[in-house]
């Protein structure tokens, strides 16, 4: 009787440890997976939740237990992610959880990687329904494979992608803060010798982990140092400058209560009076600068969303030069008045026939053209739901303003571009940017300067479809004197 008893026992222990998969929300995980020729275990797992609704399991597949989320990201190692639906998601809820998540982890600075995003979204172009399972496995050498139910969708290759798509669980603004703690467990229940690379003992793997954390402590380490070097410097720089400013006031203060007094210690104080006025004047003119940057970074960060980012440095950059411009010498300013008002006066001479006769050739057909300035603002490009692409339609509007732009030279446009009401603002900003770029690309290959081309995001805003989407989704064009 005991010995059948711990027969038992012995089984039941013997199929614990040999368990092939966690459960979460009653789902199985498997404790391993296969990269290529390499073996990955389950780190952890959890449930993705929005808005109380729990959408999929995800779990982190790794060659050595990792708890930092930048040990995942950063890492030129085999991992994987696998996500299992427990509900049916809608393409676009999708997609645009997609698009948010690469904005988060790259900082809002997708365009190095937005082909490969491109690429990565196209794989999401089917129902995702409850039960499937995605998974996303990456390579050294190769890159990241994207699998759905088994089945290979695509591989896109480059260690910068890689650590953008992982950063969207595991960056400091992840999909969701709970699943990233489950999956940076670091819950490893496989043998060490099961991954350790071929040839290579359990013992030496065991140094080789501790020596790269090791070297992560050093990295970091040296890290904090150089912040805290940075930030002693930038101190003692503000201590400087105020002690100089002050003893610039200071100067003045004295010289106007001694008008007529000579200066005490002539040369030497001269000579100082003017090292204090220098260093001044260069913690100015580095403040000024640090504040442009800082106005440079605030618009990438936040764009207006019916301005570029860059027309928005320009104006920026424009009042700094006209606040600058006050401190110029009067010497400039009255050449500058007198140039303007030598403008202006050119212009009164100007002979009215003239401004008739140009505002006349407007609806005129232009020489060496069939195609007429109305046709060119009138004749809108067309897209369909959630596509950038060119229809027929659409390349032979293009080929007409193509042709009237050649025989125009001197004239730009700007091109409009907006979507339709569905989908959020964020998605439609994106896909908005994507069929501006069509326009612009086709415009650009037919020979037509880039800088001719101003290209404006409008997305749902101010579409004069009204109900009819099929005519909100459209590339407008203004021409530019």
């Amino acid at each position: 009787m005991l010995k059948k008893l711990v027969v038992t026992v012995l089984a039941v222990l013997l199929a614990a440890s040999l368990c092939p998969a966690r459960t979460i929300e009653n789902v199985d995980l498997p404790e391993t997976m296969e990269i290529g020729d390499k073996t990955v275990a389950l780190n952890g797992g959890g449930v993705r939740t929005s808005m109380y609704l729990k959408t999929y399991v995800g779990g982190l597949y790794v060659r050595e237990a990792k708890t930092g989320a930048d040990a995942v990201i950063n890492a030129d190692q085999p991992m994987a992610i696998r996500l299992h639906m427990i509900e049916d998601v809608g393409q676009q809820t999708m997609k645009t959880a997609i698009h948010n998540g690469f904005r988060s982890a790259t900082g809002d600075n997708i365009e190095p990687i937005e082909s490969e995003i491109d690429t990565f979204m196209e794989c999401f172009s089917d129902p995702i329904k409850k039960g499937e399972v995605f998974e996303f496995a990456y390579l050294p050498g190769k890159g990241t494979e994207i699998y759905k139910q088994g089945e290979l969708r695509s591989t896109i290759e480059g260690l910068e992608f890689k650590k953008a798509m992982f950063g969207i669980w595991f960056s400091d603004k992840p999909a969701d803060k709970k699943l990233k703690k489950g999956m940076l467990a670091g819950d490893i229940r496989v043998s060490p010798e099961k991954l350790a690379p071929e040839g290579e003992t359990a013992v030496a793997t065991a140094e080789k982990s501790a020596e790269e954390k090791a070297v992560a402590e050093k990295a970091a380490a040296e890290k904090k140092a150089k912040e805290k070097a940075a930030a002693a410097k930038a101190a003692a720089e503000k201590e400087a400058a105020d002690k100089a400013k002050a003893a610039e006031e200071k100067a003045v203060a004295a010289a106007e209560k001694q008008p007529d007094a000579p200066a005490a210690g002539s040369g030497a104080e001269a000579k100082a009076a003017g090292e204090t006025a220098a260093a001044a004047g260069a913690a100015a003119g580095k403040a000024a600068s640090g504040k442009k940057k800082d106005q440079q970074v605030a618009v990438k960060k936040s764009p207006e969303k019916n301005l570029p980012a860059s027309a928005t440095v320009q104006e920026a950059a424009a009042e700094e030069t006209a606040a600058r411009s006050k401190t110029e010498k009067p010497e400039k300013e009255k050449a500058g008045e007198k140039a303007e008002e030598k403008a202006a006066a050119a212009a009164e001479k100007q002979p009215a026939e003239k401004a008739e006769k140009q505002a006349g050739k407007k609806e005129q057909k232009v020489p060496g053209t069939s195609v007429t300035r109305a046709q060119v603002v009138e004749e809108d490009i067309y897209f369909d739901v959630n596509d950038a692409s060119l229809s027929d339609q659409a390349l032979d509007r293009l080929a007409r303003k193509k042709e009237w732009l050649s025989a125009n030279p001197d004239t730009s446009v700007y091109v409009e571009v907006y979507c339709d009401s569905r989908g959020s603002e964020d998605y439609n900003t994106w896909l908005a940017h994507k069929r501006g770029r069509s326009v612009k690309t086709y415009l650009v290959n037919k020979g037509v300067a880039p800088a001719r081309i101003r290209v404006k995001i409008r997305g749902e805003e101010k579409s004069s479809g009204g109900e009819n989407m099929d005519k909100s989704r459209r590339a407008h064009f203004e021409i530019k004197e």
